[in-house]
């Protein structure tokens, strides 16, 4: 028998819809909310959102309690799909120092078929590990991600998917819908 090699999947707008709950705390918390018209296209706090890096923390502490919010529609359907030939690994640009026990908790009660998480980041500010070499050293079949530049750095052996997606901004250049990558993937 034959070990499947592992699908990664990106988090933040693929599977939990992280720009809307951040739009939501900030509004509730801080009575703040963020331009994302201003922003470069895709999302992560370290290096986008130097001026809430420090709010953090914060939002991890409270974003289940206070938030809970569900899966992008469609995704964990598909991604079940997937699992049932790959082993589905997260692989996020979330930060382990703040990020490990909040995500782990979340996927433990939306994705229990996620078999383990990889964060590209050890802390707050430090510099992501390539996506591409993550997936390079797991041998992974796929990659799955809503970012077109994690895409870019995959080597030639691994399929990368963009997926299309419902959050602001989002550019549809060779996007993908669930049901385009289940039937590829499968």
């Amino acid at each position: 028998m034959s070990i499947k090699k592992p699908v990664l999947v990106d988090l933040d707008e693929v599977l939990y819809p992280f720009v809307h709950t951040w739009d939501l705390w900030l509004q509730h918390t801080k009575n703040q909310t963020v331009d994302w018209e201003a922003l470069v296209w895709y999302y992560d706090l370290d290096l986008y959102l130097p001026k809430y890096v420090d709010l953090q923390p914060d939002f991890v502490k409270a974003h289940v309690d206070l938030l809970n919010p569900q899966p992008i529609p469609g995704s964990i359907e598909a991604l079940s799909l997937i699992a049932s030939s790959h082993p589905i690994i997260a692989c996020t640009a979330r930060n382990s120092q703040d990020w490990s026990g909040t995500t782990e908790k979340w996927l433990a009660t939306h994705a229990p078929f996620i078999s383990d998480v990889v964060y590209i980041r050890n802390g707050r500010g430090h510099d992501p590990i390539p996506k591409g070499e993550i997936a390079k050293k797991l041998k992974a079949h796929a990659h799955i991600d809503d970012t077109k530049h994690w895409i870019d750095t995959l080597p030639p052996s691994v399929k990368g998917y963009v997926l299309k997606r419902p959050a602001p901004l989002a550019s549809d250049e060779g996007a993908k819908t669930w049901d385009q990558i289940v039937s590829d993937i499968l």
